[in-house]
């Protein structure tokens, strides 16, 4: 069409038919609590957020092993509200009721490509969070995460969470300053990195960075996807701080009884309250020191209702959203 016709008055490309509309997750959910309209289950969300939030809670099936005794508790004002009131969860348990052999994560990378089922990569989240209680970390500490977004650094997230600990999230791409800033903002007691990222041409040294900037104690994630790994060959090894150690060497056994973790050292996850810190997350610190924004278990499941309802994600979807853990939408 010529590009001076007038929009206005034409009609939409594509309209959904009224069975595909039915089959989303909104769509079920507007038939199920007798919505005629989008507009009116809108409406009713925010008029009657404790009713809302206690449908969406039970469709995620999120698990708690003590169950809240309200949704929300106004009492002290919308400004201030006490999200589910005396529970006691792990945001964790409620990322693996999937079929253990379900496809987890797809990655693609350098290295190649790979899957994780969701048996693998709770495992592989165990195994951290041992690792973390090894370490002597404690529910409440501060664990730095600066890695590109792997299967490994999933795991990571998902296994600091579980030991109770919080995640203070860094983009890859921060300067030593920038880096330095953020572990002391988040008091971060241990760092998980990499030794070095490429990008196209340019390789970024990423635990240099940690390094300079006067980290704490750090994992190092070193493997056949660094470029500079030793490759048996002669190539550059990488030498490690005193007190820093590689992933392998941080990852308990599973399958060693001599180098297992003791019985008092276990997987299980923490059970906490919704308002627990699970990650600390900072603005881009372009007009001074970056401020800290502390997400909680409930944060987590406001952010899983989005993908449910509005990105519509339904079993056995793929959903891609190239970031980084150290982006809000990481």
């Amino acid at each position: 069409q010529p590009a001076t016709r007038p929009l206005l008055g034409r009609s939409p490309l594509w309209t959904p038919t009224e069975d595909s509309i039915a089959r989303t997750n909104i769509g079920r959910a507007m038939n199920e609590l007798d919505f005629a309209s989008y507009g009116d289950f809108y409406a009713w969300s925010v008029a009657a957020p404790g009713p809302f939030w206690t449908y969406a809670v039970e469709k995620l099936a999120i698990q708690f092993s003590k169950p809240a005794t309200e949704t929300v508790d106004l009492a002290n004002g919308v400004e201030q509200p006490n999200w589910l009131r005396d529970a006691r969860l792990n945001i964790v348990d409620s990322c693996f009721q999937a079929g253990d052999e379900t496809v987890a994560v797809v990655e693609r990378s350098s290295r190649g490509d790979r899957a994780i089922t969701y048996s693998e990569l709770a495992a592989l989240s165990g195994r951290v969070s041992i690792g973390l209680r090894q370490l002597g970390l404690t529910p409440g500490d501060a664990v730095a995460v600066f890695l590109p977004m792997t299967t490994e650094a999933i795991a990571i997230y998902l296994g600091i969470v579980r030991s109770g600990c919080s995640v203070v999230s860094i983009a890859d791409s921060f300067s030593a300053e920038q880096v330095a800033s953020r572990l002391r903002i988040g008091n971060a007691r241990l760092v998980f990195t990499v030794r070095s990222i490429a990008r196209g041409k340019k390789t970024i040294p990423v635990y240099q960075r940690v390094v300079d900037a006067n980290g704490p104690a750090t994992v190092v994630i070193e493997d056949a996807w660094d470029e500079k790994a030793s490759d048996g060959n002669g190539t550059e090894t990488l030498t490690l701080r005193e007190g820093d150690v590689g992933w392998t060497e941080f990852l308990p056994a599973t399958t060693t009884p001599q180098h297992a973790p003791p019985p008092s050292i276990s997987s299980a996850s923490e059970q906490c309250a919704p308002d627990s810190a699970i990650n600390i997350l900072f603005s881009s610190g372009t007009t001074g020191d970056p401020k800290a924004i502390a997400w909680d278990h409930t944060t987590a499941i406001k952010a899983a209702v989005d993908g449910y309802f509005h990105q519509d994600i339904q079993p056995g979807d793929v959903t891609a959203w190239p970031t980084n853990q150290g982006w809000m939408m990481g």
